[in-house]
């Protein structure tokens, strides 16, 4: 029997918020049955958050289907989730739920067999901590010097490590590779609490969809072993896909419960897509082949939008959870004039490395799910925006072109214009202002579209002079600088006319 235990059924460790705004831990039991009640599940990391959602979401799979949209609808209307079904199926897989467990820790292995195994710290649980020689991000722990972790907090971390591990160097021989989410954004939609929440993201499940899968599909701790097979063998399998090999190492129990220093850590099973299947919580293109909507260092994720929304084109390929929530709404079981949130997950990486991690919230109103005359106004809007910047960065490269110039006759240098336009920041300044605009302009476009894309118009055209006077605010008044602004602030006016002509006539 294991010394030490740590139960997720029924010990509390999901991070919840509660309709009036306290946060409180549930156990895993509790939180789905009580899913109705629960305004949302929150970790101060994005990584964890959408972890935790991609779990509860597989044992709502695995219990409740839903094979077929009456299904849904039937849980849809319940309101909530069938305690009694799942207390059933938590009673027989209780045991395979510690995460201490002798035989079958919970998402671990017992035993590394022929695997090579290392004993890593435990702030490899942890994206957001130092370890080894990556970025510190947000934080100097060191390896040797990292705090212990509760069992509660490693268990999400553990969830986060499995789904978003980056490939990399592994000192094991094979290098790591990637974790299903490791790369792409995910993308939630949200309701009024939990229960929409997870069940507006509950799409149609059967050997077909929403990836192919077979009689073999099961969720990683209803199997006795580690598989080695390259594709998942369904959607179940493909949710709880273990990327490595782990067994976290207890080494306290006290009056505040047990504690984790470390880890040994092996090789797990490299996921094969060869474009054969579809993840539904990740937007596609097309660029050569198929692939997934990913951060940018420089561009705000809402810029592009309406790759969500476009299931007509043959080159972009919205996730398959709004697409799902589209055939609802045309059934008249979702209703349409209806408000909800889209939440965006995921990591911005360099190589192996993470720069950083995000959680991006975008008002969705159900109207761009089944209307794509809408859709094609919001792709508009949004292509002003880029005209509109182009201008403005346009101008800007004129009174760089002129204030470095050396003299009379002499060529441009372009890469020191470049430099003097970045260092400028208008860009940044420009786009940075425009997110909320663009957050009221999303609900507004299908209340009154004239009225709404003439606003969005206007907020162009004061945002982009706005970031032009603040870039150029205080640099000094040689005759030079001031013949340059002269000519850079004509440039943008006639710019502006050109990006903006179609909104005003």
């Amino acid at each position: 029997m294991a010394s030490y235990s740590f139960n997720l059924v029924d010990e509390k460790w999901i991070p919840c918020i509660m309709p009036d705004g306290t946060p409180d831990e549930l156990g895993l039991l509790e939180t789905l049955v009580r899913a109705n009640e629960i305004q949302e599940v929150f970790d101060p990391s994005p990584l964890v958050t959408a972890s935790l959602h991609r779990l509860l979401l597989a044992i709502l799979h695995r219990n409740f289907g839903p094979r077929s949209i009456e299904e849904w609808k039937v849980i849809w209307e319940a309101g909530h989730f069938d305690k009694e079904a799942l207390e059933d199926y938590f009673h027989k897989w209780h045991h395979r739920f510690d995460l201490f467990d002798d035989r079958y820790p919970f998402y671990q292995v017992a035993e590394f067999g022929k695997k090579r195994a290392k004993t890593v710290a435990v702030n490899d649980l942890l994206p957001e901590q130092a370890r080894g020689n990556n970025p510190t991000l947000f934080d100097h722990t060191l390896d040797d010097d990292c705090a212990p972790l509760d069992a509660a907090v490693a268990a999400r971390g553990l969830l986060a490590l499995q789904a978003f591990k980056l490939g990399g160097l592994s000192g094991l021989g094979p290098n790591f590779v990637d974790a299903p989410s490791a790369r792409n954004v995910l993308f939630f939609m949200r309701g009024e609490n939990l229960f929409k929440t997870l069940t507006m993201n509950f799409v149609k499940y059967n050997e077909e969809e929403p990836i192919p899968g077979s009689d073999e599909d099961r969720l990683a701790w209803e199997r006795d072993q580690l598989l080695d097979s390259p594709i998942p063998k369904g959607y179940l399998d493909y949710l709880t896909w273990q990327t490595l090999s782990l067994r976290l190492r207890p080494y306290i129990k006290d009056i505040n419960g047990v504690k984790i220093r470390g880890l040994d850590m092996a090789l797990g099973r490299n996921l094969e897509n060869k474009g054969e299947f579809f993840d539904p919580a990740v937007a596609y293109q097309k660029k050569g082949g198929w692939n997934g909507l990913r951060f940018s260092k420089d561009k705000a994720l809402w810029r592009d939008s309406t790759t969500l929304f476009n299931f007509a084109l043959q080159d972009e390929r919205p996730p398959e959870t709004l697409r799902w929530i589209a055939l609802l709404v045309q059934k008249g079981i979702v209703e349409r004039n209806t408000i909800y949130t889209v939440d965006a997950y995921g990591l911005y990486t360099t190589k192996a490395k993470i720069e950083f991690w995000r959680r991006e919230r975008m008002p969705l109103h159900l109207d761009y799910l089944t209307d794509e005359y809408l859709v094609d106004d919001l792709k508009s809007a949004l292509n002003r925006g880029k005209d509109v910047g182009k201008a403005l960065i346009s101008a800007l490269k004129r009174f760089a072109a002129i204030s470095v110039l050396p003299s009379t006759g002499s060529k441009v240098d372009w890469g020191s214009v470049n430099d003097v336009v970045e260092h400028l920041g208008a860009d940044r300044l420009f786009w940075s202002r425009l997110e909320t605009p663009f957050h009221r302009l999303l609900p507004n476009l299908p209340r009154d579209r004239d009225e709404a894309l003439k606003a969005w118009t206007a907020t162009l055209r004061r945002t982009a002079w706005d970031a032009f006077n603040e870039a150029t605010r205080d640099l000094d008044r040689s005759a030079r600088t001031l013949k340059a602004l002269g000519e850079a602030r004509q440039k943008l006016d006639v710019g502006l006319w050109w990006a903006l002509d179609k909104f005003d006539s």
